[in-house]
Parts: structure tokens; sequence; C-alpha cells
């Protein structure tokens, strides 16, 4: 959700870490994840993370699931292929 406007890693980092503990080098492995799985791009002119089309249907399925299961966000597996 962060980088729906575009986020930079020190933002990122900030609202990942308001939710759950996470060091900066954790972050930016799940970041390399999520660009290789064309779900965030980088705009490097600008240093900042953009979510994709791809991105937001992958955000309105987890809410879809969500709302229809009640579950947690911490229970969620997210698995790409």
């Amino acid at each position: 959700m962060t980088c729906i406007d575009g986020a930079s890693l020190p933002e990122i980092c900030l609202s990942v870490q308001k939710l759950t503990p996470a060091t900066e080098p954790a972050i930016k492995n799940y970041i390399y994840h999520l660009i290789n799985s064309i779900l965030i791009s980088y705009k490097g002119i600008m240093k900042m993370f953009f979510i994709t089309p791809r991105g937001l249907d992958m955000l309105e399925i987890i809410y879809y699931q969500r709302r229809r299961t009640d579950m947690d966000f911490s229970a969620l597996t997210i698995k790409l292929e």
C-alpha cells in the first residue's frame, strides 16, 4: 500500500516496521522479490518504488480473501509462480 503513490526505501521501512519487526536488509530482500515478480517497480531517478498494475491486482485479491475468510494478514501466505 505504501507504494501506491510512490515511496522511498526509508518510507517503506517505517511502514513495515509499524506492523512487524523487520530489519532493513530483510525488507530490501522482500522488495527485490516484489520487483522480480513485477508487483512493484523502481524509478531510479526519483529513488522511489511504485506499485504496478499487477501489484494492484494482487492487493485486490488479498483484500477480497481477507474479507471472505475473515483472516488476519499475519496468517496470509502468497505463492507467486
